[in-house]
């Protein structure tokens, strides 16, 4: 692994965004001559693939995402529908970062298990010369449970939602069930967790580069230190326990019990409470995305930034709508 990202550009088959560590054409490689083959590797093989590229990253920073449970319940469901970019979740803090989840369940074959969090990761198809969002779904028997979405510049989360991408079947990457089931009652069992995940994922690319706390170390992509060896990448000693939205966790709980302590105020019988200011009140949380940057004649899309904010839920005890802040 260290040999291959160190010829990274080195020729075009060794090219691909900083945002990626290393394309599964690469663990392919190092799974090939961990088992002894030239390949094709065989379904149950490929499963190799798949640890050595989440663990393989991961092992670098081992950061691990936890969320407020208020903040998280909320966030959850959310919905996906409108303008939101799937480029969007390019920002990933780190090649491959580890997200807690809470209370979730994915139906597997004849029942349902305990999703204990998921890893997340951008691949680059050298093949195709196209990008996915990997998922990888840690069930309580520790086995990995994949979903993989194509990311299009112009196609929105919604729409990249109708799908799972189907050509890595061809180098049994993705599990044939799974790919079935984007048709079937399976994969309605799966959607509940994919949405899941993108809304948490959503908000950790928006808020992470604005966090100053809540974290044993920020988040970000280690280089390569020379040794006796060559050069190498060391793994992290301990994880990285980050926290998201303890303060706007507080702000929910604190407006929360105003409400209720607003409703439960007993008035005089035949008078009429009067109120100088709205009742807190919770209404569905949405996403907002927006470009910006100059719009001039001739000028491409590729020269305007997408921008996405969560607006919460309780405008009123929060002050702003816009206001969330992550730590």
């Amino acid at each position: 692994m260290d040999s291959i990202v160190a010829d990274k550009g080195s020729c075009e088959a060794f090219c691909w965004p900083d945002y990626v560590f290393l394309p599964f054409a690469g663990w392919y490689t190092a799974a090939c001559q961990y088992l002894g083959t030239t390949g094709p590797l065989s379904f149950l093989d490929s499963y190799v693939i798949w640890d050595l590229a989440v663990a393989g990253t991961w092992r670098l920073t081992k950061d691990i995402f936890r969320f407020d449970p208020d903040l998280y319940q909320i966030l959850i469901g959310t919905s996906l529908e409108g303008d939101i970019s799937f480029d969007f979740l390019k920002r990933l803090p780190a090649w491959c970062i580890y997200v807690e989840t809470q209370n979730l369940t994915v139906f597997t074959d004849v029942k349902s298990a305990l999703v204990k969090g998921f890893w997340a990761m951008i691949e680059h198809d050298a093949n195709y010369h196209t990008e996915e969002l990997r998922l990888f779904f840690f069930l309580e028997d520790g086995s990995l449970l994949p979903a993989i979405l194509q990311i299009d510049k112009t196609a929105t989360i919604s729409q990249a939602m109708q799908s799972i991408v189907r050509r890595d079947s061809d180098h049994n990457l993705v599990d044939p069930q799974i790919l079935q089931a984007s048709n079937e009652i399976a994969y309605i069992e799966m959607h509940e967790c994919i949405e899941v995940a993108l809304n948490l994922l959503l908000y950790i690319c928006a808020y992470w580069e604005s966090m100053s706390g809540g974290f044993d170390k920020k988040p970000g992509r280690p280089t390569q230190m020379k040794s006796k060896k060559g050069w190498r990448f060391f793994p992290a000693e301990r994880g990285n326990n980050i926290m998201i939205g303890s303060s706007i966790g507080e702000k929910i709980r604190s407006a929360r019990k105003s409400d209720r302590e607003s409703q439960a105020e007993d008035l005089p019988s035949g008078r009429e409470k009067t109120r100088r200011s709205p009742r807190p009140h919770v209404r569905r949380a949405h996403w907002h995305g927006y470009w910006t940057g100059p719009r001039n004649p001739g000028e491409t899309q590729e020269s305007r930034k997408f921008e996405l904010k969560w607006i919460p839920p309780i405008p009123v005890a929060l002050g702003k709508d816009e206001e969330a802040d992550p730590a």
